[in-house]
């Protein structure tokens, strides 16, 4: 493989983010097993969002109700769930 200056910046840059990656995974891990999450504790995307709308909803003293059913999705007429 044929690589120029130009490329070497790139190539680091891209390795050390992976690294970063595999360390941050490592961490998780580590921690997964010694907290009483279960899991890791990095929230990205959706697991992100809904972190930080139920941190809002417990910083204004919201009751959150857990452990519901869902019976069956009731559709409007024009097909709006």
């Amino acid at each position: 493989m044929m690589v120029d200056r130009n490329d070497i910046g790139h190539l680091l840059s891209s390795t050390i983010d992976e690294i970063a990656a595999a360390l941050r995974k490592a961490f998780d891990a580590l921690c997964a097993r010694q907290s009483e999450h279960g899991r890791g504790t990095r929230l990205v995307m959706g697991n992100a969002l809904v972190g930080r709308l139920l941190y809002s909803l417990i910083g204004r003293n919201v009751h959150i109700l857990t452990g519901g059913r869902s019976e069956k999705i009731v559709r409007e007429a024009d097909g709006a769930a």
